[in-house]
Parts: C-alpha cells; structure tokens; sequence
C-alpha cells in the first residue's frame, strides 16, 4: 500500500540517519557499517505550503545528534509556516 502524502505545511515524522565517511577529496562515502563512520548523515522531508518538498539533511558526529539537528530544522520550518505571512 503506498505511504499517504505529507499535507503542506508538515513534515515527515520518520528521520533516517545512516553512517558516512569522507574522501580524500572530502567529499562522503556511506560507510559499510558503523565501526567505520567518523559522521552520520540524517534525513527528513517537509512539504511546503504550496506542495513543493524539500528535503532536509544535517550531518552530526553520532546518529542522535544528526537526528537531533534534522528534528530542529524541521520544527523551525513547520511553525515559521504555521504563521501567516512569514516567509520560509
């Protein structure tokens, strides 16, 4: 069955984080498991007011604080859209 859409204004309530580690020309690799990540890289998605999404991605040194970061944006992004004509 496929997952029902985010209404706008809200986001997703599920936040993934998986461990990464950087190249040599610094960029990020997904690490094959944690005992070689030196970062995770946590995701979430918001749905605009007007249906665009938008993909949210923080980086932390442990997965909590990734997951941590990903949260905060997400609930700064959903009560700045909760206030009427305030922009994001």
């Amino acid at each position: 069955m496929p997952r029902a859409a985010l209404e706008p204004g809200t986001c997703s309530e599920e936040i993934s984080a998986f461990p990464y580690t950087r190249t040599a020309g610094q960029g990020l690799r997904r690490a094959v498991d944690r005992k070689h990540a030196t970062l995770y890289v946590a995701r979430g998605v918001y749905r605009r007011p007007d249906g665009s999404y938008l993909q949210v991605k923080r980086e932390g040194k442990s997965s909590a604080e990734a997951v941590r970061k990903v949260k905060e944006v997400l609930n700064d992004l959903t009560h700045a859209a909760a206030i009427p004509g305030d922009g994001v």
